[in-house]
């Protein structure tokens, strides 16, 4: 006897069903696809409200930049809720309900290993209130006044990181290859790029000169 369900004979639920699952299996790469894209596009508007707050800061603060650090033994970072007036000045909104990064402007959703709130921290009890998927280069702050930077168009500001600054020593290791290995990177003019160049542990030669202090600034 021949069944049939909803309306359909095994046999031809049977192939109603082998040409869904072909069908999911050709579009679910595109999908995947257009989601690293989607992460890519939200992190570069990440990136240009970093910018943006950075430079309401920096009007604030008579042309001075931002620091990495703040308080009385400098332990929290430029993103803290606590002694960071970048935080608690209002240039960077603090997520509801909890001092977790994810989906606010903090958080790359192209870097997997994001760390928790309560992770140790530089090898000690963690301070810190918030994290965040993006480095500051600690350079700029170094300076002080950002009108002495040469060449702001290929000075970086902020970077897709698994740490929350880079110097130019550290910033092969701690830039974070998202986004299918080219990291998005907002620089000092407030353009945001994709470092398609970018190696994880790359020679330092090949990128310091976008981050470091000697010969960056007047």
């Amino acid at each position: 006897m021949n069944r049939k369900f909803l309306g359909f004979t095994l046999l031809e639920l049977l192939i109603v069903i082998a040409i869904i699952a072909l069908l999911a299996s050709l579009l679910l790469p595109s999908l995947a696809k257009a989601k690293k894209r989607a992460d890519a596009i939200a992190c570069s508007g990440n990136l240009r409200q970093l910018h943006a707050a950075e430079f309401m800061y920096i009007n604030d603060y008579n042309g001075c930049a931002m620091e990495r650090l703040y308080g009385p033994s400098n332990q929290w970072a430029w993103y803290d809720t606590w002694a960071s007036p970048f935080r608690t000045g209002g240039y960077v909104p603090v997520p509801k309900g909890g001092s977790f990064v994810t989906g606010t402007m903090l958080d790359c959703r192209g870097v997997n290993d994001n760390p928790e709130a309560n992770r140790a921290f530089e090898g000690s009890a963690d301070n810190h209130t918030h994290w965040t998927n993006y480095a500051y280069n600690y350079g700029v702050c170094r300076i002080k006044k950002v009108d002495k930077i040469k060449s702001p168009a290929k000075r970086v500001l902020f970077a897709d990181a698994n740490h929350y600054y880079i110097e130019y020593w550290d910033y092969n290791t701690k830039i974070y290859p998202a986004h299918d290995g080219a990291p998005n990177e907002v620089f000092v003019d407030g353009h945001v790029g994709r470092d398609k160049r970018f190696t994880y542990g790359c020679s330092l030669n090949e990128f310091r000169s976008w981050l470091e202090v000697n010969g960056a600034f007047d």
